[in-house]
């Protein structure tokens, strides 16, 4: 089972107030695993923009088996997450790399859903930071 987690949250800087600031300095080690064996990783991700972009895609791309890319504002590089569908189910991938091959979209769902659950009650309890509203936009 495809999982998308989190490690070691933190706040990069100050403690952030503005919309872009949260969504920017609450960084934390981003993993994708698969049965538990880890795919990818990579350190100082931006967790509440990459929810914020997974909560959307869960709303509209997911529900039209559109696939799904993740570009950070603070990041000259291009899709450090992406999701795409193939002739034999899903891949994932970051940049040019593909992770995971033969994925179901469900898998995918459930993971992207878990991760936006995880940052939405964590990132408040941990960091005292609240993330809610600005994962769904409100």
């Amino acid at each position: 089972m495809i999982s998308i987690d989190f490690r070691d949250a933190r706040i990069d800087g100050r403690r952030p107030t503005e919309r872009h600031e949260v969504l920017l300095r609450i960084v934390a080690r981003l993993v994708v695993t698969d049965d538990g064996t880890e795919l990818f990783a990579e350190s100082e991700f931006p967790i509440v923009e990459l929810a914020q972009h997974l909560w959307r895609w869960l709303r509209v791309g997911a529900v039209n088996n559109s696939g799904f890319t993740y570009k950070s504002m603070e990041s000259e590089q291009e899709d450090l997450l992406w999701f795409a569908r193939e002739s034999d189910g899903w891949s994932i991938g970051s940049a040019d790399r593909k992770i995971a091959a033969g994925v179901r979209l469900e898998e995918i769902r459930t993971a992207s859903e878990r991760f936006v659950d995880r940052v939405s009650v964590e990132i408040p309890g941990s960091l005292g930071v609240p993330v809610r509203d600005v994962i769904v936009g409100s």
